[in-house]
């Protein structure tokens, strides 16, 4: 029987979406830098407190709730206002609830500059923690807490960044139709910045908690998904709506108290966010040669080219892509011959903990006696698909976590083979992408994240995830990386389509 499909990048990205939007609204919004220069311009007219509750919408059933505040404190540390944001989610992943809760906080002091946040998400399996205090100038020490590990990093967050703002709802809700503002945000997970334009459409009336609202309906590009937003005059946003399902809505406390989550009657979000196919896939798991027309593919087409990748731009909005079975070499350079163009792939990151004693030590007895590199990558590969639950898990990844909880999806299994092969010197990437199922629980192409490793010669995809050790002709990279290239997955997600043009299951490419 066929292992559960891998969701985590559609979960990932959708969740990215939904906690960035409330985080860039309820905790963490930018602000116009051609207007405002940092937090003393919230302040002009006085302290802004604030204090909101949303609740969150998948396919029309309430799936979750989100609370978020702004208030003045005293404390030694000098913080003289706080920002915090809680939402908690359940939603239906293959069958079965998944409940995620995230936390996000900040402190400002008595100039109002940002001095400390942090970024919290739990689910039954897995925690992480993002934190960062600033300590010289505009620099900030950013502490990334996995649970089985921690590391730090300087980060430079500029003055013009801030992390909440009514003015800044207020500012929209003035907009006349027409005219555009430029947001700028900050995503506190990838601590990168996103510029966000909003649209003024014009004034609707909408139904919200039994009574006709006018609104002010807005039009916000974000990573190049569009999400419809009403906000009535006083900047309250009234509604959020994206193109994949999720809504949220302005609630009462009163409301959020009686809420009764019903992620059972909702969707299956593994299969809402699923990439439709025209044309079926005789044998997905045995096709030598596919070409594919891919539509709605707002990245860099280029970036697309791999070993068994081809593409070819049909138009502005169309790409053929030419994707190949490509096996294994017979034979590849012993471990530890990385020439320096590949040293990158091996260092360690704080979610792929490479440098790790105990990752070490279990690549060492994973791998053996095995010296060579293609021996030693299919002794990982096999390993972490034997060892690795395969179960549908909410988490930001860290191999280190895997290697304990030894539990988890696409991405877990990706990470935890990543952190094995870079730890005995194999170079090894996450590639991040689609892989199409055909079964009795869906069908089409669903994203999913899987490993690639260099044998001396090329790139080489395996899937520990689908018990691969080449990877299929269906596997399609649109990205690689961690959590910050992810992120881009929002550009595609909910306007990708793929049409089956040509199907080859005479040969492999090696026999050519």
């Amino acid at each position: 029987m066929m292992k559960l499909w891998c969701w985590k990048l559609g979960l990932l990205g959708l969740c990215a979406l939904m906690t960035g939007w409330l985080v860039r609204y309820e905790a963490y919004p930018g602000l116009f830098a051609d207007t405002f220069v940092g937090y003393p311009s919230m302040f002009r007219g006085g302290a802004l407190l604030s204090d909101r509750y949303t609740k969150v919408l998948f396919e029309g059933k309430p799936i979750g709730y989100s609370h978020s505040r702004m208030d003045s404190q005293d404390g030694d540390d000098g913080g003289a206002y706080r920002i915090e944001n809680s939402t908690l989610l359940q939603m239906k992943v293959l069958g079965s609830t998944q409940t995620v809760r995230v936390h996000m906080q900040a402190r400002l002091d008595t100039t109002h500059r940002l001095q400390s946040f942090s970024f919290t998400m739990r689910s039954s399996q897995y925690q992480a923690k993002i934190a960062g205090t600033r300590r010289n100038g505009d620099e900030f020490e950013v502490e990334v807490d996995t649970g089985a590990t921690r590391s730090t990093t300087m980060v430079g967050i500029p003055k013009d960044v801030i992390l909440y703002s009514p003015m800044t709802d207020l500012a929209m809700s003035r907009l006349e139709p027409g005219q555009e503002m430029r947001i700028r945000t900050l995503d506190p997970v990838s601590m990168t910045r996103i510029d966000v334009v909003c649209t003024a459409l014009g004034y609707e009336t909408i139904r919200l908690g039994g009574e006709d609202r006018e609104a002010l309906a807005l039009e916000m590009a974000y990573k190049g998904m569009v999400v419809k937003s009403w906000l009535d005059e006083d900047g309250l946003v009234l509604r959020q709506k994206t193109p994949l399902g999720w809504t949220m809505e302005s609630a009462t406390a009163a409301e959020i108290e009686n809420l009764v989550l019903d992620a059972e009657g909702a969707g299956d979000l593994a299969l809402a966010s699923v990439v439709p196919c025209r044309g079926n896939i005789d044998r997905p798991r045995e096709v030598n040669q596919l070409t594919l027309r891919l539509r709605g593919l707002h990245l860099d087409p280029e970036q697309l080219r791999t070993a068994r990748q081809d593409i070819q731009i049909v138009s502005d909005s169309e790409v053929d892509v030419v994707l190949r079975h490509v096996p294994l070499p017979s034979s590849s350079p012993m471990l530890g011959d990385v020439p320096l163009e590949l040293q990158a792939y091996l260092r360690p990151t704080g979610f792929v903990q490479s440098d790790h004693p105990e990752i070490r030590a279990q690549a060492q007895r994973v791998v053996g006696e095995n010296r060579d590199m293609l021996s030693a990558a299919r002794a990982l590969c096999d390993w972490v698909d034997v060892t690795v639950i395969n179960e549908a898990t909410a988490s930001l990844p860290s191999a280190l976590d895997v290697l304990h909880q030894k539990v988890g999806d696409c991405n877990e299994h990706t990470y935890l083979f990543v952190g094995l092969a870079r730890s005995i010197g194999l170079p090894a990437k996450i590639r991040i992408g689609v892989v199409y199922i055909d079964d009795e629980r869906g069908k089409g192409f669903f994203y999913h994240a899987w490993p690639a490793v260099h044998l001396g010669d090329a790139w080489y995809d395996m899937d520990p995830t689908l018990e691969q050790e080449e990877a299929d002709a269906t596997h399609i990279a649109l990205l690689e990386g961690e959590l910050e290239k992810q992120m881009q997955l929002l550009q595609v997600m909910g306007q990708l389509d793929a049409e089956v043009l040509d199907q080859v299951y005479e040969k492999r490419v090696s026999d050519d």
